[in-house]
């Protein structure tokens, strides 16, 4: 029964904790986002939810991190005024550059035929350039 009783607990702070958390999407809005001040707040509320992708002490690591941050929440803030058929909101991973996301937590998919590697190549700098 004590197991029962703690599982149930640790299930109860853990559906707390998760609507703590959602309640940061409702931050994500105009007055937040054009706000150094507001983003930074919100960014630490953020950190005291996740575990953190970096070193909170190192100064240069959180600048990057706050950065990439602020570009995530202009972005769904954005996305989200669009009327799309779906709304984005925060989650541990929005302190990283999609870069990063990709290497750490998708499948390499490796195309069938090399002229598909040389077409994406091509594709790829066409778009940086313009």
């Amino acid at each position: 029964v004590t197991d029962d009783i703690l599982n149930s607990e640790d299930e109860a702070k853990a559906k707390l904790h998760k609507l703590e958390f959602e309640k940061l999407h409702e931050e994500v809005n105009d007055d937040t986002v054009n706000s150094e001040a507001k983003l930074h707040g919100l960014f630490l509320k953020c950190l005291s939810f996740n575990d953190h992708h970096f070193d909170v002490e190192d100064e240069k690591a959180f600048k990057e991190r706050f950065e990439n941050f602020k570009d995530t929440a202009r972005f769904i803030n954005q996305h989200n005024k669009s009327g799309s058929s779906f709304t984005c909101g925060l989650n541990e991973f929005s302190d990283l550059i999609l870069q990063e996301f990709l290497t750490a937590y998708s499948w390499k998919i490796y195309p069938k035929k090399p002229s598909q590697v040389i077409a994406s190549i091509s594709e790829y700098l066409d778009n940086k350039v313009n």
